[in-house]
């Protein structure tokens, strides 16, 4: 997405005067993006079909009847709570999936949108025409929300009553979605044009409504905190893609440092003993996910310049597992008092392995 190996002239600029030209651009991937709305989801959810032993449903094609008997399927086998973040959990991951691939069309027809709010313009263009509803949304980077109105929502369809069972996909979705754009714009266009763009990141939903057949969320943004880390994290993806694999390894490894020490204040520059430091943090009860952070540092640590490479799959799981980890810190809220603690405790181990001359 941000590979260097493949010079390109300065990229157009995507205004209101000439979106429709990137429309008609992706026409055909219009037409090819009509069933996934059906399709990821019933993939996304028929993973989760052993770990909830869910009695199977056959289908045959992609209708959307099919899909509502699936996921009655899983409502009639799942507690309520459970059932919410499983649609939550596979919309968010078809978001990010699907922002990938947009940044990346872009790039590849070498387009830079002017602003947040034309991508999210053509965001919206794209998915209204592939059969997900009417989408319509706005960012306010005064006010830091975002506001979007679905309407004719396609897991809403058919459903004469309890039309918002299924919303916590569509909610998870427009998170994933939001999340990975304005992480990946900023730096897509800083790269394309020199110019540097604001940092932001969705962080929750500020308030729901429903009307007749339209939802309207409105997200809450704020400005990127761990940025350091994140530049890291995607020049690991960029090296990955450019089958630079020891530049992916230590990119993924610097992120993961990064996002450490600057979540509990420290500067990034200093000596570190990072499992120490991750150990530190969950003893500390900070929600993240210890063991994918320490299979990230113990993958990197031992694959780089190791003279057996991973598969190319393990390079993508090892990259997916650095951008939960980052996001889980990021989104935390560490009180100052216990990022003061952890700073201070970090701080005396680094003194004495010094000491003991480590």
């Amino acid at each position: 997405m941000f590979s260097d190996r493949k010079k390109k002239s300065p990229p157009e600029i995507v205004t209101l005067d000439n979106i429709d030209d990137v429309a008609e651009l992706l026409g055909m991937e219009f037409a090819q993006r009509a069933i996934e709305p059906l399709s990821k989801a019933l993939d996304f959810i028929e993973s989760l079909r052993a770990s909830f032993l869910i009695p199977a449903v056959p289908y045959v094609s992609l209708r959307e009847t099919t899909l509502y008997q699936i996921l009655e399927s899983f409502e009639r086998n799942m507690k309520p709570k459970a059932y919410s973040e499983a649609l939550s959990q596979a919309g968010f991951s078809i978001g990010m999936s699907f922002a990938e691939d947009l940044i990346s069309f872009l790039v590849e027809n070498n387009k830079c949108p002017k602003d947040e709010n034309i991508l999210i313009k053509i965001w919206m263009m794209f998915d209204t025409n592939a059969g997900w509803g009417t989408f319509d949304g706005f960012l306010d980077t005064k006010k830091k929300i975002f506001t979007i109105k679905v309407s004719d929502y396609f897991l809403a369809r058919g459903l004469t009553e309890h039309k918002e069972k299924h919303l916590p996909f569509i909610e998870g979705y427009l998170q994933g979605v939001l999340w990975e754009i304005l992480k990946i714009y900023p730096r897509m266009f800083e790269k394309a044009l020199g110019i540097e763009r604001p940092h932001y990141e969705p962080i929750g939903f500020e308030s729901k409504k429903s009307e007749n057949n339209t939802f309207k969320f409105v997200i809450e943004i704020r400005d990127e905190e761990l940025t350091p880390a994140f530049d890291n994290l995607y020049k690991a993806f960029a090296a990955f893609r450019d089958s630079d694999y020891d530049k992916c390894l230590l990119h993924a490894r610097r992120a993961l440092e990064f996002a450490f020490k600057l979540k509990s204040g420290l500067e990034v520059e200093i000596k570190k003993d990072l499992p120490s430091i991750m150990r530190d943090f969950r003893d500390s009860r900070i929600e993240f996910s210890y063991g994918k952070a320490k299979d990230v540092y113990g993958i990197a640590s031992s694959g780089i310049h190791a003279p057996r490479k991973l598969i190319d799959k393990r390079y993508r799981e090892l990259l997916d597992n650095t951008r939960t980890v980052l996001r889980e810190l990021e989104i935390s809220d560490v009180p100052q008092k216990l990022s003061k603690k952890l700073r201070e405790r970090i701080l005396v181990k680094n003194m004495s392995l010094s000491d003991k001359g480590v």
